[in-house]
């Protein structure tokens, strides 16, 4: 087993450097010899060592700089690090174990002394990394499965619609769903549940079945939503609640209806004229027990567009959580891609608010239907 572990011993003293990789070897480690930070920068490239003995006192770099500059940057994940040194100071313990070093040995050292501390070191580093690969496996387990139950455009394509999901976590908080309820009947529905953790991801299914059970024809938009509301106040904890826009789209009749939830207004893109806000002011859903809700209707024509999204499209900005796009420059951007294919528009509208490298501040979902 310990045949696959790899240490790299840097020091510019070649006696010190054969000593350590005797010692190594003889416990069945790997062993890379570096003899400056120069040397370790180029291992570091080729290689993903499992620990690192890092001598302090070298001629150009010393151990504290190849720390900062080298193993920082090549290194992302962390590695252990153990400094040798023959300074015995406290200051110099104290920066070690600043700069994150998990060991100091001075020299000269015991051979049972280092082989002690690199073997629990090196122990210490395989149970955190089988305790990371453990929940990164099980948070990969619950993006898996959350995003197996969002419908995909494929799976319905008489809905006509096009959809661009981005999380910032693995159990994030912004979901959609898309329903037929009748014939040419769809209801589109986008939320955003308080909490990005796994317990929020655990809420989806179930706010997804409670959706499904309640946009039959025969309830209204605000209908629907005040029985959410009800019943989501029974089920979840005080510290959760969403926000959410809900649309129907009738086909047959060519008629919209909708309703917001505290979140922000969809957008029309009609096919001749200029993109207008689909306003609804409503309150929070699973917050208030006597909240309240208020449904929208109007006309449209084959060809137009609604685009709808989560706040995260408005926050991603150094401002997070406040909206950084007025209304003015949303709607320019909005019309900017209006001419796009349906398949391509909700990313390119992700792209044009949230340029390729930005990093994300928060869970983003945009969704855009065709009458």
């Amino acid at each position: 087993m310990q045949n696959n572990i790899t240490i790299v011993v840097v020091d510019d003293a070649l006696q010190c450097r054969k000593h350590l990789e005797k010692i190594l070897t003889d416990e069945g480690y790997s062993v890379i010899l570096a003899e400056n930070g120069m040397e370790l920068e180029a291992i570091l490239k080729k290689n993903n060592p499992s620990l690192i003995l890092l001598d302090i006192i070298m001629p150009g770099m010393n151990g504290f700089e190849v720390m900062e500059q080298v193993i920082s940057a090549n290194c992302p994940m962390g590695v252990p690090v153990i400094f040798l040194t023959g300074n015995d100071d406290n200051m110099s313990k104290i920066k070690a174990f600043d700069l994150g070093a998990v060991d100091y040995i001075v020299k000269p050292f015991n051979p049972a002394e280092v082989r002690a501390r690199v073997n629990v070191h090196l122990r210490n580093a395989i149970q955190t990394n089988a305790i990371i690969q453990s929940q990164a496996y099980k948070l990969r387990q619950i993006t898996e499965a959350r995003e197996s139950i969002l419908v995909k455009p494929e799976d319905l394509p008489e809905a006509a619609f096009s959809v661009y999901h981005s999380a910032v976590l693995e159990a994030g908080g912004d979901f959609y769903d898309v329903l037929n309820t009748s014939g040419k009947r769809f209801v589109y529905f986008l939320a955003d549940l308080s909490g990005h953790d796994i317990a929020a991801s655990y809420m989806v299914p179930a706010i997804k079945a409670l959706i499904k059970q309640n946009s039959l024809p025969i309830y209204s938009v605000d209908e629907t939503l005040s029985m959410m509301n009800r019943v989501l106040l029974e089920i979840m904890g005080e510290e959760k609640y969403l926000t959410g826009f809900y649309l129907v789209v009738d086909r047959s009749l060519g008629k919209i209806s909708w309703s917001g939830a505290a979140h922000p207004p969809a957008v029309l893109v009609p096919v001749n004229g200029e993109p207008e806000f689909l306003k609804s002011e409503g309150d929070l859903i699973g917050m208030f027990r006597e909240a309240k809700y208020h449904s929208s209707e109007r006309k449209v024509s084959k060809g137009d567009r609604i685009v709808i999204f989560t706040d995260g499209l408005l926050e991603n900005g150094e401002s997070s959580p406040v909206w950084t796009h007025s209304k003015d420059e949303i709607m320019k951007k909005v019309s900017s891609v209006s001419e796009s294919s349906l398949n391509n528009m909700a990313y390119e509208l992700f792209r044009k608010f949230i340029p390729e490298g930005t990093k994300l501040q928060d869970d983003v979902i945009v969704l855009v239907t065709e009458i």
